[in-house]
């Protein structure tokens, strides 16, 4: 039996035609673009031919460094439809320079670059026992902030002890906040013998929003 040849290529072209990737035809008519740097991000937006919206921020600003983008299509009023937003990490980021592509077919769009910095939140030194001591002695100290606000969450603690007397002392973080929770504090756990003193020291530091306060 013969095959009709134009049959087979109709056919061909429609399953060619069904492979090629789609083309947003709605694409956005405005694009608004913002950060928490003060504008230190230097945004830039294109459209790309395959209907693809291409976003292009500086990698870091000064102490702070991108963290994500947040994506909030705008009504006609422009006003934020805030049940629509999303937050949608770089596609790329090579230190420098930190690009976004967003599939979308909202007309109007606010795109915010949002950055992030680490920052001392707590810092001191203690000495344990206060005075000389006929015996020896042991104990606990929490220090640094029971709460921290604004999105910020504890990132890490530098901390270091020195021992004098004769009977040896010393001091060591005994536990610490959880690495993403809104505490910032950490236990240091110290012991000493009689006449001997331990002299520790401590930095606490959090990561949060470049535009607010962890207080």
């Amino acid at each position: 039996m013969r095959t009709n040849r134009s049959v087979v290529l109709a056919a061909f072209a429609l399953v060619a035609a069904c492979s090629e990737p789609q083309i947003v035809t709605r694409a956005p008519e405005e694009v608004t673009l913002k950060d928490n740097v003060h504008g230190g991000s230097h945004g830039r937006w294109a459209l790309r031919p395959d209907g693809i919206l291409s976003i292009e921020v500086n990698s870091v600003v000064g102490d702070c460094t991108l963290k994500d983008f947040l994506i909030t299509p705008l009504d006609k009023t422009g006003e934020s439809r805030q049940s629509t937003y999303r937050r949608q990490q770089p596609d790329t980021n090579d230190g420098t320079l930190a690009t976004a592509n967003i599939l979308t077919n909202a007309r109007t769009l606010e795109v915010q670059a949002r950055y992030v910095h680490t920052v001392l939140v707590s810092s001191g030194t203690k000495t344990e026992p206060p005075r000389p001591a006929a015996k020896a002695g042991s104990g606990d100290d929490i220090v640094g902030p029971d709460t921290l606000v604004n999105d910020y969450h504890f990132d890490h603690a530098d901390f270091s002890y020195t021992s004098e007397g004769p009977g040896g002392a010393s001091a060591y973080v005994a536990s610490e906040s959880s690495k993403f929770g809104s505490s910032g504090h950490i236990t240091v756990r110290w012991y000493y013998n009689e006449d001997s003193f331990v002299h520790y020291k401590w930095s606490i530091y959090a990561t949060g929003p470049c535009d607010s306060s962890p207080f």
